[in-house]
C-alpha cells in the first residue's frame, strides 16, 4: 500500500564509501551516536542508522518512523511497511540477510538473468523471475524511476545513491521513502554492522538484525583469537580476484579482511600497495616470490590459460613449483559476499596456521556461515561451479 511520507532535511557528507561499484574500504568506531568511517579522501562522520516513531503529515494519522541512513539523511517511512525495492550492488544481499523475502516488490534484471552460483543470497532467494523487474540493476545499473513507481514499494532500499542530494532525488521522483546503504570492504565493521541493523529497523526485524551482527562479531573475535601468538605467517599472496569481470594473477589487494584478520604477511602491502583490488606488475610478483599464493576462484579460468601460454612465468614462482597454491572461493559477485569472505578467512586460516584451526573443516565451515545468514547451506553450489576448498595444480 502507498503510504504518504515527509522528506526530510538532510546531511551532506562526502567521502563514505556508499553504493555501487566503489572499491576503497572504510574502517569505523562509533561515537555518540555516529559511525566514524575513513576513506582515502580523508575522516568523514555519519550518523548510525537509528529510528523513532513520529507521527505523518496532519492529514493522515498514520504513524510513520523516522529513520537515519548511512549517508546521515532523515527519511520517514511508513511504520507498517511490508513492500520493499532493493537497488544497486549489495543491498538485496543486506536485505536477504535479515528480512523477508516475500515482501520483495520486485528484484533488479540481473537477478533473474545471472546464474546464482558465486552469490550466497541469490541461491536463498530462488526463483524470482516472476517478480516485477525494478531496474536492470549490474555494473552500470543505475535507479529506474519508472520501474520502481511501477512496482510500488512502501520503502526503496538503495546501494546506488553516493550523495544525498541524488537520494533525495530519487525520492522525489518515485513519492517513495529512500533509504540509503553503506558497504565497507573491511566487513568487520561499523559500516556493515550500521547497515545491517537499518535494515532491520526498515523492514521490522531489529531482532534478526541483531542476531547477525552478535554472529559476525563473534566470528571476528574467533579469527582473531586463533591468530594470536601464531608468530609472523610466511610470505603470503592473494590473486585472480575480480573486479566488474574477472582477471588473472597479477590482480590483487592491499587491503585483504581475512590476511588483514588474522595478520598475515601480505606481500604486496609489506611493498606499500594499498586498494581492495589493483593490477601489478607481473614482474614484481616474481621479485616478491612468496611462498603461498591463494586464489580466487572467479579467476582461475584466467590463470589456467595464461599458464598454457607463459608456463616459464609460473616455474619461477616457488609457492606453485612448490604446491604452495590455494584456490579460496570467489567473494566478488555484485559487491562483496560478507559470508564468503568470512568463509575464506576461516580457510586461510586453515592452511596458514593448522595448529590453531584444527577444528575446522572449511567447507562445513561455509555451510554454516551461509545457513545462519542467509538460511541455506551453500558450499555444495560453489563446489559445483568452483570447485571448493583446494590446492591448485596447473598443467596437471
Amino acid at each position: 500500500m502507498k503510504k504518504s511520507f515527509m522528506i526530510m532535511k538532510c546531511s551532506v557528507i562526502s567521502g563514505l564509501v556508499v553504493g555501487a561499484g566503489l572499491l576503497s574500504a572504510c574502517g569505523g568506531t562509533s561515537v555518540s551516536g555516529t559511525v566514524e568511517t575513513t576513506a582515502s579522501s580523508g575522516t568523514v562522520s555519519t550518523a548510525s542508522a537509528n529510528a523513532e516513531t513520529t507521527q505523518a503529515d496532519s492529514s493522515t494519522d498514520e504513524k510513520t518512523l523516522k529513520i537515519k541512513d548511512m549517508l546521515g539523511r532523515e527519511v520517514e517511512i511508513p511504520s507498517d511497511a511490508d513492500s520493499f525495492a532493493c537497488i544497486g550492488a549489495g543491498a538485496l544481499r543486506y536485505y536477504t540477510y535479515v528480512a523477508d523475502i516475500n515482501q520483495l516488490a520486485g528484484v533488479e534484471k540481473v537477478e533473474t538473468t545471472w546464474l546464482p552460483e558465486g552469490r550466497p543470497y541469490s541461491l536463498a532467494l530462488g526463483d524470482v523471475s516472476k517478480l516485477p523487474v525494478i531496474g536492470e540493476g549490474g555494473p552500470q545499473g543505475s535507479a529506474n524511476a519508472d520501474a520502481l513507481i511501477a512496482a510500488d514499494p512502501d520503502v526503496i532500499i538503495s546501494m546506488y545513491n553516493t550523495d544525498p542530494s541524488a537520494a533525495d532525488q530519487l525520492q522525489t521522483q518515485t513519492n517513495i521513502p529512500v533509504v540509503v546503504l553503506a558497504y565497507d570492504d573491511a566487513i568487520f565493521s561499523d559500516v556493515t554492522y550500521n547497515s545491517i541493523a537499518l535494515v532491520g529497523e526498515v523492514t521490522g526485524n531489529e531482532k534478526r538484525a541483531a542476531e547477525v551482527n552478535d554472529y559476525l562479531k563473534s566470528m571476528e573475535s574467533d579469527l582473531k583469537k586463533r591468530a594470536e601468538g601464531a608468530g609472523e605467517t610466511p610470505e603470503t599472496y592473494l590473486g585472480a580476484i575480480n573486479y566488474k569481470g574477472t582477471k588473472g594473477i597479477s590482480s590483487t589487494a592491499g587491503e585483504y579482511m581475512p590476511f588483514d584478520v588474522l595478520n598475515v604477511n601480505n606481500v604486496v602491502k609489506k611493498e606499500g600497495v594499498t586498494g581492495t583490488q589493483v593490477d601489478i606488475d607481473r614482474e614484481l610478483l616474481i621479485t616478491l616470490n612468496p611462498e603461498y599464493i591463494f586464489l580466487d576462484a572467479a579467476g582461475l579460468s584466467n590463470v589456467e590459460q595464461d599458464f598454457s601460454q607463459n608456463p616459464d612465468y609460473y616455474g619461477y614462482l616457488k609457492a606453485f613449483t612448490n604446491n604452495n597454491v590455494y584456490l579460496q572461493m570467489p567473494f566478488k559477485n555484485y559487491y562483496n559476499n560478507i559470508e564468503v569472505s568470512v568463509a575464506n578467512a576461516y580457510y586461510i586460516g586453515t592452511v596458514l596456521y593448522p595448529d590453531k584451526f584444527s577444528d575446522i573443516d572449511p567447507g562445513a565451515k561455509f555451510d554454516e556461515i551461509t545457513e545462519k545468514m542467509l538460511g541455506v547451506k551453500c558450499y555444495d553450489s560453489f563446489v559445483k561451479a568452483y570447485g571448493g576448498f583446494d590446492k591448485v595444480k596447473l598443467g596437471g
